[in-house]
């Protein structure tokens, strides 16, 4: 009789390989998400500290704040470009002063600028925040770099 030497894998081996293939994933996964989230933040930042700017730019050439966003010069990208629809952009503004900023797709987060008028010059008390249905729960400085950085602390 021909004895033929077949190999295989046993049940045993391919369920340890499974579990070793879910650990894996289930520490990745949220690093991934962290890092998505983090980028689309990062995203949102620059384009609200493009819109102080050029609210500032603003009112030193026209001695008022714009009213909205087309009568700034700058290329802000609409909702669709912003990092997948990630942001709405929000602009409220008087002569007097101008909050402007995003609001997350679901509602639940914002980041913006307030801008003020001190001795009759644009001043940023430029904050950004971080809310939910409960309110804010969270600001920091535009410039922040710290742990007092919101969206650093909302990973």
């Amino acid at each position: 009789m021909i004895r033929h030497n077949k190999t295989a894998f046993t049940m045993m081996e391919v369920m340890i390989a499974v579990i070793i293939v879910g650990i894996l994933a289930a520490i990745a996964l949220p690093r991934l998400t962290g890092m998505l989230q983090r980028r689309r933040y990062d995203e949102a930042k620059r384009v609200v500290l493009a819109m102080a700017g050029a609210q500032a730019h603003h009112f030193l050439n026209n001695g008022t704040f714009a009213t909205n966003m087309t009568s700034l010069d700058i290329d802000v990208p609409s909702s669709k470009a912003i990092t997948g629809a990630q942001y709405t952009i929000l602009a409220g503004a008087s002569t007097t002063a101008v909050s402007m900023g995003l609001k997350t797709a679901a509602g639940n987060g914002k980041m913006g600028i307030d801008m003020t008028l001190q001795n009759n010059r644009p001043v940023i008390s430029g904050y950004w925040w971080r809310e939910d249905s409960g309110g804010v729960i969270g600001a920091g400085t535009l410039h922040s770099g710290t742990s007092s950085d919101v969206w650093n602390s909302a990973r």
